[in-house]
């Protein structure tokens, strides 16, 4: 049986594998060794949908990130980081 939203929208099986994920991340369950595979996951999701240009956008935006490690800018990186996976998941529907 699907699960369902609070709007009583059935979700997709990615999105339950997705939240369920998730939710053991964020409760400790899963360790940062977890985290590394679910990286992978993510990755090999994501990679079948990717537009021709955006790996090469992707690399541009990942060199940035550490010129905000030195000063460290935390706002800035938080913005390139979404940057960068805004580019690689663009083609996904979730």
């Amino acid at each position: 049986m699907a699960r369902e939203t609070v709007t009583g929208t059935a979700l997709s099986k990615p999105r339950i594998a997705y939240q369920w994920i998730r939710s053991r991340i964020a409760d400790g369950t899963f360790s940062p060794g977890y985290r590394q595979t679910f990286a992978l996951v993510e990755g090999y999701a994501a990679a079948p949908l990717l537009t021709s240009g955006a790996p090469a956008r992707a690399r541009a935006l990942d060199t940035e990130p550490a010129g905000c490690l030195g000063p460290f800018e935390p706002a800035r990186f938080t913005g390139l980081n979404r940057g960068f996976h805004a580019v690689l998941f663009e083609g996904c529907r979730h």
